[in-house]
């Protein structure tokens, strides 16, 4: 570590002449001085754990809806018989029984026998014979039990019965944080650089999350988490761009897997939180501090030369350059400017680009069309399993870490397809494979609702399946486009994506009519665009292209 972080704070001065100015017609590319800096020296490295963490917090705010909205079994308050110390002994399936009507696989935990219970206060026999005439009521409040979860969201205002949709759309109003910062992330990037913006998101995440905690009401806890969301594709969708212009070949699949095996790390070290902090308020308490980290690392971090070249901030580029190879423990040559000279097309300099750029030309509209699709179906069954995971046979901590588990196994298997088969045929296979998954585990348990356990296994399966598809399409959709373009093409597909995520928890309440419905849609939508990624263009081996007048060349 001292060795990495040897030389941090020395400036080190241009040892080329004749600079070029801010608004010269040439500028440099990078991946030509990458050769000689590195394509992953130990700065870069460092650098990029920096920004690899950034997607642990992310993991854990995405995914906390399974515990921090968790819903524990539960039943009517039974007026008389509740709170009446005559009645602590008896057993809750004895309060079941009187008072809750079963239904398949369980109790109608919504509706309760119109009885006097007041009468009830021991196990007698006669509170066990229903009359014949009795009717079914609506609960007025609960009981929750808390073998499972303890004091949750949806105990706390009572998110269940006919306000279970209030739950749905709590989840939803945190990814509609998302969809906002899916739109801002890559215009102030592309425009501002991509350090500015890692560190405001990493702020916002900070103050709204604690802010969360102190929350008085669902619409507070709905404001806060929304503001979290912001900030967390913010930094998610920069932090991946900066990682991934700093490095070159292979490391940018090496990168772009890891990226997501520390995401599904975060929400994996989350069933371990939730298991320790059963109430709510603690639990997002703890997943908010994970965030605070980076502003150490921060400092540390220099901008993106690639960003800057792009954008004609040479001198300050150059100066980057040379301190991130002097980092790296190497001293670039003399000659290296001239080496890596190019004159600037029409489309570079100090342009500024939005996401109305995405559909001006030919092959980058195809292009763009074709992966917006395959982002909406990746999160529309990646988060729709990731948030199922409650409704699964068996444990909730043990399913919610063994899908996690099931995307870090993805992490090395994207790097194996993607180097073997290259990027089209590995984002086919793994598409199609997830969607006869989702397919398959629904039929199992709507047809043999006996054998849940392996209807969690294909689930989970299809959640490994789709995870390599993630992170495949995230590597794909970077390699696709020019620097001019590349973020707010990130930020696009991270929107399109945004909007399927937000989706998703309406789709999965979907199942509480039609129980085999979400699995099915998840499947064919899969299936689907497994096919239509094969209408790509490999970029296996390919340098990153940096004008839009390039990326035509090659996708026309």
């Amino acid at each position: 570590m001292e060795k990495l972080m040897e030389g941090m704070d020395e400036r080190v001065p241009l040892k080329s002449t004749g600079e070029w100015s801010e608004t010269t017609n040439v500028t440099y590319d990078f991946d030509k001085i990458l050769e000689y800096i590195g394509n992953m020296g130990r700065y870069q490295a460092l650098l990029a754990v920096f920004a690899v963490y950034l997607s642990i917090p992310v993991g854990m705010h995405e995914v906390g809806a399974v515990f921090l909205l968790g819903v524990p079994q539960h039943r009517c308050h039974l007026p008389g018989l509740d709170g009446n110390p005559t009645s602590a002994n008896c057993s809750d399936q004895y309060l079941l029984n009187i008072s809750t009507p079963p239904v398949a696989n369980g109790y109608n935990g919504c509706k309760m026998f119109d009885r006097n219970y007041s009468t009830c206060c021991d196990e007698s026999l006669h509170c066990s014979d229903l009359p014949s005439n009795v009717s079914l009521i609506s609960c007025e409040s609960y009981v929750y039990k808390s073998d499972v979860f303890g004091n949750t969201m949806v105990t706390e205002w009572d998110l269940v019965c006919d306000r279970r949709i209030l739950r749905t759309s709590a989840t939803a109003v945190m990814y509609v944080g998302s969809l906002l910062g899916s739109l801002i992330a890559g215009n102030i990037s592309d425009n501002f650089g991509r350090l500015p913006p890692m560190m405001i998101g990493t702020l916002l995440i900070l103050a709204s999350g604690i802010a969360c905690v102190f929350s008085q009401s669902l619409v507070m806890v709905s404001v806060t988490r929304f503001l979290i969301a912001v900030g967390g594709t913010v930094t998610f969708s920069v932090g991946f761009v900066y990682a991934m212009e700093i490095v070159f070949g292979k490391w940018r699949v090496v990168i772009g897997t890891a990226y997501h095996s520390a995401y599904a790390s975060g929400y994996t070290i989350l069933s371990a939180m939730a298991y320790i902090w059963r109430d709510w308020k603690d639990l997002q308490l703890a997943i908010s501090l994970v965030s605070a980290p980076f502003l150490l690392m921060w400092p540390i971090m220099l901008e993106s030369p690639r960003w800057l070249f792009t954008n004609g901030r040479c001198t300050k580029a150059k100066e980057n350059s040379i301190l991130m190879a002097k980092r790296n423990g190497v001293n670039l040559p003399e000659d290296v400017w001239s080496k890596s000279l190019v004159h600037k097309e029409a489309d570079t300099g100090r342009n500024y680009y939005s996401t109305v750029t995405l559909f001006k030309t030919r092959g980058i509209r195809r292009v763009t069309l074709i992966t917006t699709f395959c982002w909406f179906v990746v999160s529309l069954t990646y988060y729709g399993l990731s948030l199922n995971v409650g409704s699964l046979s068996g444990d909730v901590y043990v399913n919610n870490a063994l899908s996690g588990i099931a995307e870090i196994v993805a992490c090395p298997i994207s790097i194996l397809v993607l180097n073997r088969l290259g990027r089209p045929v590995s984002a086919c296979v793994s598409f199609v494979l997830a969607g006869f998954m989702c397919v398959a585990a629904s039929v199992v348990n709507y047809c043999w609702p006996a054998f849940g356990a392996i209807g969690t296994a294909l689930a989970l399966l299809g959640k490994l399946a789709i995870s390599v598809s993630y992170s495949i399409i995230y590597v794909f959709s970077s390699e696709l486009y020019p620097t001019v373009l590349r973020a707010t093409a990130i930020s696009f597909g991270s929107l399109a994506s945004v909007i399927a995520v937000i989706l998703s928890p309406y789709t999965l309440f979907l199942q509480y009519y039609l129980s085999w419905l979400p699995g099915i849609i998840f499947g064919f939508t899969s299936i689907l665009a497994g096919l239509s990624s094969l209408k790509l263009r490999e970029t296996r081996d390919r340098m990153l292209m940096t004008t839009i007048s390039e990326a035509e060349e090659f996708l026309s």
